[in-house]
């Protein structure tokens, strides 16, 4: 097989040229390579800011010493994964790579031409990632080589100002190249410190230690701690180096490091950099063992919450394929760590948002007197309900999390799953799933509390309804009873009245002659006689209607 040489970039390079290949042919163990996770705003469409890049991940390979070459692309990484986390993590639509043409370097000075290249910078990737309100974000993912690791770990760790975020700077200005996105609309999140806006820390590094690092924190003959740590660039402790120094005892013949310069190697690679100043001594020391594990006799791990680094522990055959598991498959592992993390803290941040709402929702439906309750009534209970739909669709979204995306078993081979969970325990992932389920259950509690209370009110109000509706109901009965009354007894009256002045009248003007005292007495006696056959007619036929009434109320 013919080994492919890397052309070199040079500025101004000719776009329409093939890409380099070099840097995905991962040829020497003892270069030094870093790779960087940053979270990145995409303020355009998803397909326009990335419609140049490859689909799929960087597709590293090496030629294993028996000659055979194995390649790590999107296809064998999809079967060595379950299927709905490859379909996750590493489908086109999802994930996206580049080769850079012209690769771009981070030197000493910042922005000095003439500074020392400490980092160069050779391939990018983007994984695709819904930020709050459902807009594209992605993660980036920086491959890089490192040129001067000495010069590198001091400059992010004790930089003027920090190296980290002058590293932003320079990976926007690249991301903003003619070459890689060509817009402006892309750039590295941000966070507030201190007043100002700077570009946020990278969300976690991993790293490829060359073996020869790792020896370098072999302790030479009479070599104290503080010539050590100088020699090292850190501070470390006299009883580190003493154990240091009984673990190494007899080493350089074997020639496979021991677990303790694994630790150290380990802790400055994965930790340091983003903690200035401390030294390596008791408690830290004793944390690196703890969180550095054995990934065989070849190669080693040490996890950290911001950092994990890889290192191998002697130099055999097999020494090429763990720098290709490092570059590929545990960088689909630290991607799936990286959304697991992204999504609990998106997840937390709307439930407590809810929460409050709500609670402030309840202390100012509380607060407020019973008039302008039932001025804004409407209102608030249509606010009670958004947050009631929105507290619901949470839940909704907190239970689908926990059943389709977080998991603590992503492929068939244990090696994988071992550094997920470790990664999970150290980053503290799990403690933060356990706070969204708490968040999610206290939420669902006084979701549930207003719901309760919203069906109390409705019945009050229903049943004040009922007691209005009945009295209603009994003043009509009342008046509609005066009203028959009224009308029974004009008719009743009535009646015998109209005979009476009829026969009257006929008898003033037709009959005998009645007139004077006579013909009025006549007259009244006829009046009276009419009004007592009335009521005797009334007390008859409205005693028996009215018992009629009573015995259907009694039924």
């Amino acid at each position: 097989m013919t080994e492919e040489r890397e052309r070199p970039a040079t500025v101004g390079a000719d776009s329409s040229r093939p890409p380099r290949t070099g840097f995905i042919h991962l040829k020497d163990p003892d270069e030094m390579r870093m790779v960087f996770f940053w979270r990145l705003e995409v303020c355009a469409p998803w397909e326009t800011v990335f419609s140049g890049w490859t689909d799929g991940p960087l597709s590293f390979r090496v030629v294993v010493p028996s000659g055979r070459q194995i390649t790590a692309n999107r296809k064998v990484r999809a079967d060595y994964f379950h299927h709905e986390v490859a379909s996750r993590l590493l489908s086109p639509d999802q994930r996206r790579s580049l080769i850079l043409r012209q690769y771009g370097e981070y030197r000493y000075s910042g922005d000095d031409a003439q500074g020392d290249a400490m980092l160069r910078v050779d391939g990018l990737e983007v994984l695709r990632f819904a930020d709050d309100d459902d807009s594209d974000s992605a993660i980036l993912v920086v491959h890089a080589i490192v040129r001067d690791p000495d010069l590198l770990r001091a400059d992010l760790a004790y930089g003027e100002g920090g190296g980290l975020p002058k590293l932003g700077k320079m990976l926007n200005g690249l991301l903003q190249s003619e070459d890689v996105c060509d817009s402006n609309k892309v750039a590295l999140a941000c966070e507030s410190t201190g007043g100002s806006t700077e570009i946020a820390s990278p969300l976690r590094t991993l790293t490829w230690i060359p073996l020869s690092l790792g020896e370098a924190w072999f302790p030479r003959f009479g070599e104290t701690a503080e010539e050590l740590g100088s020699r090292m660039g850190v501070g470390v402790s006299a009883e580190v180096v003493d154990e240091l120094r009984r673990s190494t005892a007899g080493a350089p013949a074997r020639r496979r490091l021991p677990e303790a310069v694994l630790a150290a190697s380990g802790w400055c690679w994965g930790e340091l950099a983003y903690q200035s100043g401390i030294e390596l001594s008791g408690g830290p020391y004793a944390m690196a063992r703890r969180n550095t594990h054995l990934l065989s006799q070849s190669w080693a791990v040490t996890v950290w919450e911001r950092g994990v680094a890889y290192m191998p522990r002697q130099k055999d055959e097999f020494i090429l394929e763990a720098l290709l598991r490092t570059c590929s498959i545990n960088v689909d592992v630290c991607l799936m760590i990286l959304l697991n993390e992204l999504n609990v803290r998106l997840l937390s941040r709307r439930l407590a948002d809810t929460a409050q709402r709500l609670r402030a929702l309840r202390k100012r439906r509380h607060g407020s007197s019973d008039a302008i309750r039932q001025e804004g009534g409407e209102g608030q209970r249509g606010e009670e309900d958004a947050l009631i739909e929105e507290a619901i669709d949470l839940d909704s979204d907190a239970v689908a999390f926990l059943a389709s995306e977080w998991r603590t078993d992503i492929t068939r081979h244990m090696q994988a799953d071992l550094i997920l969970s470790w990664m999970q325990d150290v980053g503290g992932l799990d403690r933060g799933v356990q706070q969204v389920v708490e968040q999610a259950r206290l939420l669902r509690e006084s979701v549930q509390t207003l719901i309760e209370r919203q069906e109390h009110v409705a019945d009050k109000e229903r049943q004040a309804r009922d007691r209005r509706w009945e009295e209603m109901e009994r003043e009509r009965q009342e008046s509609a009873h005066v009203l028959e009354r009224a009308v029974g007894i004009l008719a009743f009256v009535g009646l015998p009245l109209s005979v009476v002045l009829e026969v009257w009248s006929n008898l003033y003007d037709g009959g005998p002659r009645l007139h004077g005292a006579i013909g009025f007495m006549v007259g009244l006696g006829m009046i009276l006689l009419a009004l007592v056959v009335a009521w005797v007619l009334y007390l008859v036929f409205g005693r028996k209607k009215r018992s009629g009434q009573g015995r259907g109320r009694g039924r």
